[in-house]
């Protein structure tokens, strides 16, 4: 694997980070990117801190900007951590799922001795139950909670 950490967090931001209802309007930053929800990167923070893991974006946000970019919108909005990468050099959508782009990534890369993933999205359950018990299913509206923090530091920390 060419990351530089054995602990990898697949990372999507909507309904991970951004927790905003769909039926209000966006609240948007001065840099004119969407506001975070503080507790949700506060728990990524503590996560990444008590695991040591790097980040793969999945998000669909991931395809407007450059690992540097999204690394420095990121910090922007209090992450401490380091994006080690996104999950494809994908520029536009393209149909296929965050599962297929996950298991396509795991497939090139290797699977590292641990990982998370961080995702409100129903389809992940398609991912192939070995990597399907990495998933932490997150809600939309409360993201990265206490309840979700627990669970990803079990996966990452060996007990999936």
């Amino acid at each position: 694997m060419d990351t530089p950490t054995n602990s990898i967090i697949f990372l999507d931001i909507d309904g991970v980070l951004c927790t905003q209802p769909l039926w209000k309007p966006e609240i948007m930053a001065a840099d004119g990117y969407s506001e975070f929800n503080t507790a949700c990167v506060q728990n990524l923070n503590l996560l990444i801190k008590q695991t040591g893991a790097g980040v793969i974006l999945t998000s669909s946000r991931r395809m407007a900007k450059s690992v540097p970019e999204l690394q420095a919108l990121l910090q922007r909005r209090g992450f401490q951590g380091l994006v080690v990468g996104k999950v494809d050099d994908a520029t536009e959508p393209n149909g296929s799922s965050h599962a297929s782009e996950i298991a396509g990534w795991l497939l090139r890369h290797g699977e590292p001795a641990h990982y998370v993933i961080l995702d409100d999205d129903s389809r992940l359950a398609e991912l192939a139950g070995r990597y399907r018990r990495h998933w932490v299913r997150t809600a939309y509206h409360r993201g990265l909670d206490a309840n979700a923090l627990a669970e990803a530091l079990l996966i990452l920390q060996g007990s999936p």
